[in-house]
């Protein structure tokens, strides 16, 4: 299979990404009352410079934002970051307003591989998400990680959160386990904002999916689960 049938099989709808990322602005704007002078972004992908792309996408149109990332793009900041974040948002007529882009990655060469895209300065292809790469090869040696290693906290936690996915074969492929990742990402959110947000006083919205990089820098964004909530009322969103 070619990369474009790849993508259209796996990841239907999937958008180049900087239209994608105007178009979220531009519907969060003027829709649901969203601006940069009153809302603080936050990303949560990986930490793989090729995700660099969406972060630098988002700053440009949000003026800043909170860093969640964290290897394969899971939420490892915890409570305290999450604090952090909430604190930082700015206050607009007693309202705070976020935007949480979380996305986690995978490449497919031209050759429609899973996992493979070619980086500049690199003559052959590498690794994309590499720490999920690297979790599948864990996972078919049979190594079992149980417990938080310090010297690669990041990855440890990676492979934790991947176990408890109880929706996730013992033996996924890298399909599967990239789309598990994006999951785990909305459920901790959700987890983290049930313990942080007034629902009274804040408005926010949630932008998740998979970025998908492809020959020759050619970057597309699936998306996922994507909503927006406005004095406590939720609204899917769709770009």
């Amino acid at each position: 299979m070619t990369f474009a049938e790849v993508v259209q099989s796996h990841f239907p709808g999937a958008a180049p990404l900087e239209p994608y990322i105007r178009r979220v602005a531009v519907t969060l704007i003027q829709d649901h009352g969203f601006a940069p002078a009153n809302t603080l972004a936050c990303v949560g992908v990986c930490r793989d410079e090729l995700c660099r792309s969406l972060t630098d996408e988002v700053e440009a149109m949000w003026g800043g934002s909170f860093d969640f990332s964290s290897l394969g793009g899971i939420l490892s900041l915890g409570k305290t970051g999450f604090a952090a974040a909430y604190s930082h948002a700015p206050v607009v007529h007693g309202r705070r307003r976020y935007v949480f882009f979380l996305f986690a990655h995978i490449g497919i060469s031209a050759q429609g591989e899973l996992g493979l895209t070619r980086r500049p300065g690199h003559d052959e292809p590498s690794a994309a998400c590499g720490a999920l790469v690297a979790l599948l090869e864990d996972l078919r040696s049979g190594r079992k990680s149980t417990a938080l290693e310090w010297e690669d906290p990041e990855q440890s936690l990676l492979k934790l959160r991947m176990k408890r996915m109880r929706d996730l074969d013992e033996q996924p492929d890298l399909m599967s386990l990239t789309k598990a990742a994006h999951r785990a990402t909305v459920e901790d959110l959700r987890l983290l904002m049930a313990n942080s947000l007034n629902r009274q006083n804040e408005d926010y919205a949630v932008i998740a999916g998979i970025e998908i990089h492809g020959p020759d820098g050619n970057n597309l964004i699936w998306t996922g689960e994507s909503y927006v909530v406005v004095e406590g009322r939720r609204s899917e969103i769709w770009f």
